[in-house]
């Protein structure tokens, strides 16, 4: 079975965080709370997108990554 893995890093390139699963970092971002100056970028390692993370990301727009990602394991 193909997986994915998700890295999270902040505006300066350093790594905050490496998940199996999208949605995790999307609560380890709403527990650590995005200020509205905030930029987080989320790697997926098989579809190589980035996906842009700010205080005005909406859910549909996760949730829209999430499914584009998990389509290419298919």
């Amino acid at each position: 079975m193909l997986t994915d893995s998700f890295v999270l890093k902040d505006k300066d390139g350093n790594v905050l965080k490496e998940k199996m699963m999208v949605q995790h970092l999307k609560v380890f971002l709403d527990e650590r709370g995005i200020g509205e100056d905030d930029v987080y970028y989320i790697r997926s390692d098989v579809s190589g997108n980035e996906f842009k993370v700010t205080a005005k990301t909406t859910q549909e727009e996760w949730r829209e990554y999430a499914d584009g990602c998990l389509r290419l394991l298919d």
